[in-house]
Parts: C-alpha cells; structure tokens; sequence
C-alpha cells in the first residue's frame, strides 16, 4: 500500500503537466462543475509548490504559531531543509531550539494524514541525527508537529499517541 501511494503522489506531483500531455494527445478536456463533484474531489493539481489550501495552511502556522506551540519570536521558514534532502512545511529556530510543522489541508485524506504523522517522526529523527553530528546546529529541543485541516480519526489519534507525535485540528480553508 504504501508503495502505491508513493507512485500516486508521484502521478500527483506532476500537477498541472497533466493538461499538457492531454492538449499534446489532442483530448479535449472540460473540468465537471456539478457540486457533488465538486465537494468530493481532492486532486491537487498544483504538483510540488503545493495547493493553495496547503499555502493557507502553512501561512496560519507562521502567523498563529503561538497557539500551536511555539511561543518565541523568530520568523518561520518555508520548505526548512534536511540533510535526507527532506523539507520541513514551516520550521522555527531560535536558542531554545527548532519546531518543525507538517502542514496537511482540507485537500488530505486519511493516507495522507498518516504519512504527515510518519513525517514527524522522521523529521524528528533527522534533526537529532543532525545534531549528533553536528553538534553547531545547537537544537536544545526539538518539536515535530503535524497541523491538519480535518478532525484526526480515531484510528490515527492511537497512533499519534503511540508515536508522541503532536497534532493540532485548525480551520483556516473553506470545504471544497
């Protein structure tokens, strides 16, 4: 299962691409307007810069980031990358060490919420990693959080609390 999800965020990944490969087969494409559809459809075809919802999502944490934990005064970075060549949705450094955000939005499903929780521990195990290594980076503490759009299902709140991965319900999209 998770093999086939990695290849379905690679097909997602290639965003708006998709409409290129159509218009160079010569098919013709109308999106559906009809509101069932519409209410219902999570595709996101904005690929790697992320859709606006995730924008939105992101941009609430920086400015709200007291609320979900963080209570210094640094500016939040975007895209805060890793030495696994990971990127961290929003990350705060200052002296008393970093809190790194997954930002999951309206548009993420229950597989997607999961991944954003195994995220967290990753991201957290590499920042330990790095500062084992390289002792400079000066992380006192380190906080790996996920942020998501949706109420967590039960089932991913056990795992949550199994993994000590911290997670905050916030609205900020409107339901598509």
């Amino acid at each position: 299962k998770a093999f086939a999800q990695r290849e379905y965020e690679k097909i997602k990944l290639f965003g708006e691409n998709w409409l290129d490969v159509l218009r160079h087969l010569n098919i013709n494409y109308t999106p559906s307007k009809t509101k069932k559809q519409k209410s219902t459809h999570k595709y996101n075809p904005f690929g790697s810069e992320g859709s606006p919802e995730h924008i939105n999502v992101k941009n609430y944490i920086k400015k709200h980031h007291k609320e979900l934990g963080y209570n210094g005064n640094s500016e939040g970075i975007d895209e805060y990358p890793l030495l696994s060549g990971d990127k961290i949705d929003v990350a705060f450094r200052d002296e008393t060490g970093i809190y790194a955000y997954e930002a999951k939005s309206i548009r993420s499903d229950e597989d997607d919420i999961q991944r954003g929780i195994f995220q967290c521990v990753k991201y957290k195990k590499i920042l330990e990693a790095q500062n084992k290594v390289f002792p400079d980076m000066n992380f006192n503490k380190i906080f790996c959080v996920l942020v998501i759009e949706t109420k967590m299902p039960n089932r991913l709140k056990k795992i949550c609390k199994q993994l000590s991965v911290t997670y905050y319900e916030v609205h900020v999209n409107n339901i598509l």
